[in-house]
């Protein structure tokens, strides 16, 4: 079964009625990596590495080998092109709908692949397609720090694809939208009738929208995709280290590597074996929340269970199956309870702390306000002993005793400030330690409320004894989260960030509601429905769209 993903132009070329489609023998795959994360290696070696559950003849078979083989399934037509030596499906998504154009990449710019002959400097037949006969070989290229400064395209895969000129760059184009040479003529002639003769002048008109708009000889079909090509593949494609999102969110990376991966499974039809959300995404992501939200509540800790609840497989398991996640559960177990040792120790010893911590504090609060009160007593002393020495040198003229009158004054001043500024320095810190430790023994708290959960969920999945009861857990996903506050508070943001950092795929930008409002009846409904339907494009992934002060949508 072919994958349903790979879709050819519009103007598809017309087969030739006398070619016959070839069964191609041998095929490599290649695959670029185009991020310097070793969480990346990490992901495409997984994928290459053998598995288990999928095997062609009795053998078993990696990922990578089985999608080359479904997405080359169908015959593959490439008479139109006097070079066969690559062949690149096209992962790209386009959707021009109501609220506007949408694009979006099936690899996330983490990887590149394509395809070629196994035998290098051979081509592929004009007309070819792959059976389970066809031996496949991956061939893995590792990250390497471009060398280029940034204004030039970078689509190459090795050094024998380096676009050095315009046609080269048009012909990447031509051989990923299995367009000809010929094609690729006319689009060279069309864009130098533009004065565009050079890889540099493409970019310059790319990114600067009003001028791209108004190129007329070339076609609109050809212009779109130019224009989603070049914007991938612009410095270095993939991640500019200047502002590289996954830095600053490593849950991120974690996130994106999981929803390129439900692509692959979806791809070889294996979608189930993979969970909505990575549970480490997930996981990070909620400590990255915690660094710049002060939950005070049990907000963060809610959002969590209800994101776990995807990271959970919902399809039935076999006796095989069944045994293994035993074993899972009973190690998952063994640590939880392990864990909840050292996290009663933990809490019953900051609650200890924090109580001594309490008594500490209301003590300093007590000798603070002692202070204060003894200060209007000294006060009222150091002002007598200078009434008194103000008197005795008018009457007397003798400057001894009224000098050490207003010695004495100062002195007893001095040293009440001194002991009330110390007094409530102590306070002050007395009161910081207490707060950081009451937050400690809050988030102890949590943990171990959680811990609980997690040890009562193992131990009732351990007392289900046959595979039927097991086939008949099913894990009900949670319907959504309802925040609720003053305006301000940060709700918006919280939930945009945690489906991000968790997973989840946005399917437009933040929008608000007078964003989408429109002034016919069902116009509105329309615009909402559109970009709805952009994740059927995407049906392997989780999709959402955020809305700010909805209600404002309601008549």
């Amino acid at each position: 079964m072919p994958v349903s993903e790979m879709k050819r132009p519009t103007t598809t070329p017309k087969q030739s009625s006398t070619t016959q489609p070839e069964v191609l023998e041998d095929l490599n795959i290649t695959i670029r990596i185009k991020l310097k994360y070793p969480k990346v290696n990490e992901f495409v070696d997984q994928l290459n590495q053998p598995n288990e559950t999928l095997t062609i003849h009795g053998k078993p078979i990696s990922v990578l080998h089985l999608y080359a083989l479904r997405s080359t399934s169908k015959p593959i037509d490439m008479s139109n092109q006097t070079e066969r030596l690559v062949y690149r499906p096209n992962l790209l998504i386009r959707k021009n709908d109501k609220f506007g154009p949408w694009n979006f990449n099936r690899l996330l710019n983490l990887i590149e692949l394509d395809y070629r002959p196994a035998t290098t400097g051979n081509q592929f037949p004009k007309l070819w397609y792959t059976t389970t006969s066809t031996s496949v070989s991956v061939t893995i290229i590792p990250y390497t720090e471009p060398t280029h400064d940034g204004t030039e395209v970078d689509t190459s895969t090795d050094s024998s694809e380096a676009m050095n000129t315009l046609k080269d760059l048009l012909k990447s184009i031509g051989r990923q939208n299995n367009y000809g040479d010929e094609d690729v003529e006319n689009w060279l002639n069309d864009l130098k009738g533009e004065n565009i003769t050079k890889i540099e002048h493409l970019q310059n008109a790319v990114m600067n929208e009003s001028l791209w708009e108004k190129l007329d000889k070339v076609r609109p079909a050809v212009k779109q995709l130019i224009y989603d090509y070049v914007q991938l593949n612009i410095t270095a494609s993939g991640v500019d280290q200047t502002n590289d999102p996954y830095k600053d969110s490593p849950a991120t990376l974690l996130a994106d590597i999981h929803r390129v991966k439900r692509y692959f499974y979806d791809a070889i039809g294996k979608r189930d074996q993979l969970t909505y959300l990575d549970r480490d995404a997930v996981d990070l992501a909620i400590d990255e929340l915690r660094k710049f939200y002060d939950d005070d509540g049990n907000i963060l800790s809610t959002i969590h269970e209800y994101l776990r609840t995807f990271c959970v497989q919902t399809t039935g398991a076999t006796e095989q199956e069944i045994e293994k996640n035993r074993i899972v559960w009973k190690d998952d177990l063994r640590q939880l309870e392990a864990e909840r040792v050292a996290l009663r120790e933990k809490h019953d010893s900051a609650k200890d702390d924090l109580a001594r911590m309490r008594k500490t504090l209301e003590t300093q609060e007590i000798r603070w306000s002692n202070i204060c009160e003894r200060e209007k007593i000294v006060e009222k002393r150091a002002t007598e002993l200078i009434n008194a020495a103000t008197g005795q040198a008018s009457n007397t003229g003798s400057t001894t005793s009224w000098r050490r009158n207003i010695e004495e004054a100062r002195e007893l001043r001095t040293k009440i400030e001194q002991e009330k500024k110390d007094a409530a320095n102590e306070v002050i810190e007395a009161r910081r330690n207490f707060s950081k430790l009451e937050k400690e023994t809050e988030e102890l708290s949590h943990k171990f409320e959680n811990n609980s959960k997690g040890i009562q969920d193992r131990q009732a999945k351990l007392t289900l004894i046959d595979a039927n009861e097991h086939r008949q857990l099913k894990i009900k996903i949670g319907r959504g989260l309802l925040l609720y506050g003053p305006p301000g508070t940060g709700k918006s943001e919280l939930l945009k960030r945690a489906a991000v950092y968790a997973g989840i795929t946005m399917t437009t930008v933040p929008l608000a509601a007078g964003e989408l409002n429109r002034p016919y009846v069902g116009e509105t409904e329309k615009l909402l429905i559109d970009i709805m339907y952009r994740a059927n494009t995407i049906p392997y992934l989780m999709c959402a769209m955020t809305i700010d002060e909805i209600d404002g949508l309601v008549p």
